[in-house]
């Protein structure tokens, strides 16, 4: 399947690695490539591309500034953030701007293409190292308070978090639990308002942080359904 990517990042010998490493390989091609902020804006809603690939310190307002701009134009374009090293803060804003990948400039190109393969699944893609540092933070957060963030919900609701945190639709997780789907529905948004979480991704992000810890994996559990997606390390269903 081909892959039309668009590059964006300030360095020109950044941008030519990129398109050695992608362009042609694995049915991706280059389409375009820009060196600001102002012509990746104007690029990815002129071309279209499938992933827009946008360099975090992208001159002028930076690949975070330009990532809003094009998920409020056109929500389901794909979008992949590169970072040099990024802190959870600026991951998780991403992740809530709508970002569908999030990858270090220093992975491995094995790493980028499965990012890409990834997104263009339809995941939300974070590379194993990011995903380890956000769960060591959070587990720090939580072993400094009284008690776990799932203390608050019911027989009931835990059984959804867990099931949709797992990667199940409504309608799979309402099969299990045999109820109906606006039941299971109306459990997600009571779990989404006690968990104070602003996304489906932030519920999942939370269901694999706590059976990392659980675990003690610390880089990333999985657990999944054959139609809800999968929960692994590096990687995120999309949410439905």
């Amino acid at each position: 399947m081909t892959c039309r990517l668009l590059l964006a990042d300030g360095h020109w010998l950044i941008r030519c690695g990129l398109r050695s490493v992608l362009h042609g390989v694995g049915g991706n091609e280059v389409v375009g490539e820009a060196a600001d902020s102002r012509t990746a804006l104007s690029l990815t809603l002129k071309l279209a591309p499938d992933i827009a690939l946008l360099c975090l310190r992208l001159p002028d307002d930076g690949g975070l500034s330009v990532l809003r701009l094009i998920k409020h134009q056109r929500r389901a374009q794909k979008v992949i953030l590169l970072c040099d090293g990024s802190g959870e803060h600026t991951v998780r804003e991403a992740l809530r701007a709508g970002c569908d990948g999030f990858v270090r400039k220093d992975a491995s190109s094995t790493e980028l293409l499965a990012a890409i393969r990834s997104v263009q699944a339809g995941q939300v893609y974070l590379d194993a190292e990011i995903s380890r540092r956000m769960v060591l933070s959070d587990h720090r957060r939580e072993t400094q308070g009284q008690s776990g963030p799932l203390h608050a919900l019911s027989a009931r609701e835990l059984a959804v978090f867990n099931l949709v945190g797992a990667g199940c639709t409504n309608r799979v997780a309402a099969e299990r639990l045999q109820l109906s789907p606006k039941t299971v529905e109306k459990y997600r948004a009571a779990v989404m308002q006690k968990l104070r979480l602003r996304s489906a991704v932030d519920l999942r992000l939370l269901a694999l942080q706590l059976a990392d810890v659980q675990s003690g994996a610390g880089a990333g559990a999985g657990a999944g359904s054959a139609e809800g997606g999968t929960i692994h390390s590096g990687r995120f269903a999309s949410p439905t």
